[in-house]
């Protein structure tokens, strides 16, 4: 898809489903490499990365420097405790 064009609502459904199926691979488990995440969700490894680089763009991922696996960030927390005290 290139810049500027529109979603159809399908499109937009699958994307959402496959993001969501990312952040939920987390679990309980800590730091997770595209390859463990693209095993966890049955998704190729070129859309798992895909994702994942978005997550980070959005501050919901953060990589390791060291391991360069990804971690949920403090910014899901945020999101997660913002629900529970409402």
């Amino acid at each position: 898809m290139r810049h500027g064009e529109a979603l159809d609502g399908e499109k937009t459904v699958q994307i959402v489903h496959r993001v969501a199926s990312v952040l939920r691979a987390f679990g309980n488990r800590g730091l997770l490499g595209i390859t463990e995440l693209a095993n966890a969700t049955g998704l190729p490894k070129s859309t798992t990365h895909r994702l994942v680089t978005a997550l980070v763009n959005e501050g919901l991922l953060v990589q390791d420097e060291d391991n360069h696996k990804y971690a949920l960030s403090l910014r899901v927390t945020e999101l997660g405790a913002s629900i529970l005290s409402s």
